[in-house]
Formats: C-alpha cells, structure tokens, sequence
C-alpha cells in the first residue's frame, strides 16, 4: 500500500492527495473516504465501503465483497471514475450495493462481474448511477429494479430479474447458465455462458486475471474463458 498525504481517522482512511492499494489483501469492512485527490485500487482483494467525492477513482481487476448489512459498497460522485474487470460480490439483502452519481465525461464501468449471492428474488436497487458509462458487464443480483438511473448501458448481459435495459447490444437470459458454479463462487464464465463473445470491442486488452481479451467481441464481465 502507497501512502502520500493521507490521514486516518473514525475508522475511515481518509484520502487529500494520493492512494494506491496494489495487489494486496485487505481485511473486512476496509473503508475508504476520498476527499480530494486520486484513490487507486488495483489487483486488491477487499470487503470495502468507498466514499468519494470529486476525486479521481480508479478500481481495476479487483475482488470486492460485502457480506454484512451497511452503505454500499461503492458512494461515489463527480470526479473521473473507471471502474473495469472486478468481480463485486454483494451477499446483503437490502440497500444499493453501488451508487456512482453526478461523475465527469469519461467515467467508466465496463467489464465487472456484478452478482448478489441471495436465491431469493428482491426489489432493491443494486446500482444507482448517473453519469458513467456502463459497458461489457454481468448484471446479476436477483432484483427487478437492479439498475437506476440516467446511465448509458450497452453490451450488458442482465438476469431475468431485471430484464435488459434500453441501450445498444443488451441482453437477459437465465442466470444459472453464466457461471461455472455460481452457488460455490466459481464466477468463471460457463462452457454455453450468454456472455460469452458479446462485448464491446476494443475497450480493454486484459481481464481481471491479467488474461488477454480479443480485440474483437470479446466476453463480458471480469473473466474472459479460456
């Protein structure tokens, strides 16, 4: 872990100029405020809750999960966002697993792995967002209002649940068949996976695991199949 001009107080580690989490394992509820600055959060395996406002926020090829009842996982607003090829894991019933609002032109989430855990169909909102353009994801949390908000989505694969939104190349189908055993969290993607070869192209060159994606339709969410 990189610090540079940072404090730590309430819990929190609160962010004024720089911080980079690189490949590294953190321990439960690790929490983050970003007050100004850049926080970076790359190959890093966390349970985190994320704050941050009008800071530059970059969160790639990571593993995040929350497993207890809280904020969500990710409150971010204005600023330069990019979010690209984690797997984020919500296993709470209840309250928004991310909200994303208000970012800057440019700002990215593409390629994730969005899942919740529970079998039981719910009506929560899993993602609030505005102002991101969202790319190239598995939106999968078992809820009928699983994405709100004003935006754009494109070659995004949804479950029955939450249907497909409005957007280019966008999809839902059953989502017992996009994983190799979703009940063990084994999120790799299935042998007759939708979500193979439906990606936008040309966005990213590796996934979460540093394997090379194609350049042309590549797989969506944070795993490319071998």
């Amino acid at each position: 872990v990189l610090f540079s001009s940072n404090i730590q107080t309430d819990g929190f580690i609160k962010v004024r100029g720089e911080l980079s989490v690189l490949a590294s394992e953190l321990p439960a509820r690790s929490s983050f405020d970003c007050l100004s600055g850049k926080l970076t959060i790359r190959q890093s395996q966390v349970a985190p809750e994320i704050v941050s406002d009008n800071c530059t926020l970059e969160i790639t090829r990571s593993r995040l999960h929350r497993g207890n009842l809280g904020p969500p996982m990710l409150a971010s607003t204005r600023g330069l966002a990019t979010i690209e090829n984690n797997l984020i894991v919500d296993s709470e019933v209840g309250g928004n697993t991310l909200r994303m609002a208000d970012h800057v032109a440019g700002s990215v989430f593409r390629f994730n792995t969005l899942v919740h855990t529970t079998v039981v169909p719910n009506s929560a909102t899993g993602f609030d967002c505005s102002g991101v353009e969202l790319s190239s994801n598995i939106i999968a949390l078992n809820s009928s209002i699983s994405l709100r908000g004003s935006c754009s989505v494109r070659h995004t694969l949804f479950d029955l649940a939450a249907g497909a939104a409005q957007g280019d190349a966008n999809i839902s189908a059953d989502a017992a068949t996009f994983f190799v055993d979703r009940t063990l969290g084994d999120y790799q993607l299935a042998a007759d996976s939708p979500a193979r070869g439906i990606g936008e192209s040309g966005l990213v060159g590796v996934d979460l695991e540093g394997n090379p994606r194609p350049v042309t339709g590549p797989d969506v969410g944070a795993f490319e199949a071998p």
